[in-house]
């Protein structure tokens, strides 16, 4: 078991080596997002996007940059800005499936549920097979919708299934159970992606739809904490 000084000392051990990666290769764009993200991860909003614009700015034709930029502003609770950049990198490569669930999540968050209902969905026509994160992210959306809780039952009855030959997040199974207003199941889906060491658990932290959806619940804190991310 990881120990919480453990994990912040992870957390901030990592930031260093970013920095240092950094200073060898400044003109290297995906350092920059990734650092961008780890920045979102920390609480550094702010940071995060400059970060993320210097990545963009070095890369302005790379998909993977716009949206990187795109959920910088997101989780710097921009919804505005994180559609408009989304949107934008949408028209330059209008097949980038990962950009329209990426899009739907700032949507949600803004109240515009339906349009965020009908983009997520595209990621799902432009893939050859069942892609569990693009599918995952449409639960979310969908149990997030008042009109949607069937259907989003229904991706959890899929996930599952598609569990039993690939491997799938089991944060965004408990981010489905938000939107469900299943406490408990969000939760236990949540330890089971931090005993897995699931990397997309770190998300947790600056999500909003996870933030405001959880941040009442004792639990919530007490599972930032064993990760090393609580303020």
């Amino acid at each position: 078991m990881i120990k919480v000084s453990d994990g912040c000392h992870l957390w901030s051990g990592a930031e260093a080596e970013f920095k240092r990666s950094i200073e060898l290769n400044p003109g290297y764009a995906v350092g920059h997002g990734y650092y961008a993200a780890l920045l979102s991860v920390m609480g550094k909003y702010q940071e995060a996007v400059a970060e993320a614009e210097r990545a963009l700015a070095l890369d302005p034709l790379s998909p993977l940059m716009g949206a990187t930029n795109g959920l910088r502003y997101y989780y710097a609770r921009d919804y505005g800005r994180s559609i408009d950049v989304m949107q934008k990198t949408l028209e330059m490569a209008p097949h980038f499936a990962p950009g329209y669930w990426m899009i739907a999540l700032p949507l949600a968050a803004a109240g515009k549920i339906d349009e965020a209902v009908k983009v997520v969905e595209k990621p799902l026509e432009l893939v050859s097979e069942r892609d569990p994160i693009s599918l995952a992210i449409c639960g979310v959306i969908y149990a997030l919708s008042p009109d949607k809780k069937n259907e989003a039952r229904q991706v959890i009855k899929q996930m599952l299934e598609l569990s039993k030959k690939r491997q799938i997040s089991s944060f965004f199974m408990g981010m489905i159970f938000i939107g469900l207003n299943e406490k408990d199941q969000v939760f236990e889906w949540f330890e089971k992606a931090f005993q897995e060491r699931e990397p997309l658990l770190m998300w947790a932290r600056p999500d909003p739809i996870v933030q405001d959806g959880l941040q009442s619940d004792p639990r919530y804190k007490e599972l930032l904490l064993k990760m090393g991310l609580d303020d």
